[in-house]
């Protein structure tokens, strides 16, 4: 599994409770993501049932859109000749992804899942103005989703651009994300409210972000 964020950043929690469900089914998982704190060493740890790489984060922002540093993608290049994998389940189409899922295609062309979560090119990043590298961008992350035996999908309108984009419908799997039942309980929404001090029935705007 290979997911472009720093560990605990963004995508790197759908890709983590999907390998965990893997896991879960009997499945061997080991999930190649970015490190938070190790600039220039590969780390190791299991969290419940999945191998988890963290690669140096060095350079890690370089581009916009960041997930191009040199020495996180060697990481995976070395891990991907390492592994005997089964499949291969990619997060997104940035650099440090990418180049692992093409290599896939030319050398060893294993079964490839795409999941899109994130409407990259001409919504998410702008590219500094440059329109040619924001075509490039868009090109990038609609071929990266065709050369996919299967593609899962965070919501219906990124299942729509993936079939506008030549992607086959019954190929494209609208997965939304959920929550770990396991920790988070429904409790009554009057309750929920005071226990937060938000009165009544007032309007609440809910913002996540990665900050």
């Amino acid at each position: 599994m290979l997911n472009a964020n720093q560990r605990g950043i963004g995508t790197y929690y759908r890709c983590f409770y999907f390998g965990r469900s893997l896991a879960r089914a009997g499945h061997k998982v080991t999930m190649m993501t970015v490190s938070r704190e190790s600039l220039y060493a590969s780390r190791r740890s299991l969290k419940e049932g999945v191998e988890i790489v963290e690669c140096p984060a060095s350079m890690y922002r370089t581009i916009p859109g960041w997930s191009a540093g040199p020495l996180d993608i060697a990481a995976r290049v070395k891990e991907y000749f390492r592994i005997d994998y089964d499949l291969l389940y990619a997060f997104e189409h940035l650099p440090d992804v990418a180049l692992p899922v093409y290599l896939n295609g030319m050398s060893r062309r294993r079964p490839y899942v795409s999941d899109w979560a994130d409407w990259f090119a001409g919504v998410h990043r702008q590219w500094r103005g440059i329109r040619l590298a924001q075509a490039l961008d868009n090109y990038l992350e609609e071929h990266i989703r065709q050369r996919a035996a299967a593609v899962t999908v965070i919501c219906r309108r990124l299942r729509q651009r993936a079939i506008a984009s030549g992607v086959r419908p019954e190929r494209v799997h609208w997965t939304g994300q959920g929550v770990d039942t396991r920790f988070v309980r429904v409790i009554d929404r009057q309750e929920a409210r005071r226990r937060i001090g938000i009165d009544g029935d007032r309007p609440v705007v809910g913002v996540i972000t990665d900050a």
